[in-house]
């Protein structure tokens, strides 16, 4: 009777052992959703429309932003002296747009003049 008890209780262990162990499997094997990178980066086409030095901001009307937002006035960050100040208003451009999800912030580099070829024309308000 004593051994029956035994063999009752090890395999009462044993399956909850298996369940246990399976709950666990089960639960890191679970698809995460794929992360967005943390880093976006994007192709920007615009016409300049003023400069802030001080505040080393350029305000752009650009073309649509294929991906991240439609055409429109807005100021951008640009960290690169040089780059901003050889910048005047309607001139047109092609940077990249870099956008930090981890900070929410923003900016242009590889900043290039080009020649003036199409009139941007924003799809819709404007915004700093």
């Amino acid at each position: 009777m004593l051994f029956c008890s035994r063999i009752r209780l090890l395999g009462l262990i044993f399956i909850l052992t298996g369940l246990l162990f399976t709950v666990v499997i089960a639960s890191g094997c679970r698809s995460a959703a794929p992360a967005k990178p943390e880093v976006r980066e994007f192709d920007l086409k615009g016409r300049v429309e003023s400069i802030d030095l001080a505040k080393k901001r350029a305000t752009i009307t650009h073309e649509e932003i294929k991906g991240y937002m439609k055409g429109m006035t807005m100021g951008f960050q640009v960290p690169d002296d040089q780059a901003l100040k050889s910048l005047k208003s309607g001139d047109r451009i092609e940077a990249r747009l870099i956008f930090d999800s981890r900070t929410n912030l923003s900016w242009l580099e590889n900043i290039r003049q080009i020649s003036d070829q199409l009139p941007v024309q924003p799809n819709a308000g404007s915004g700093n």
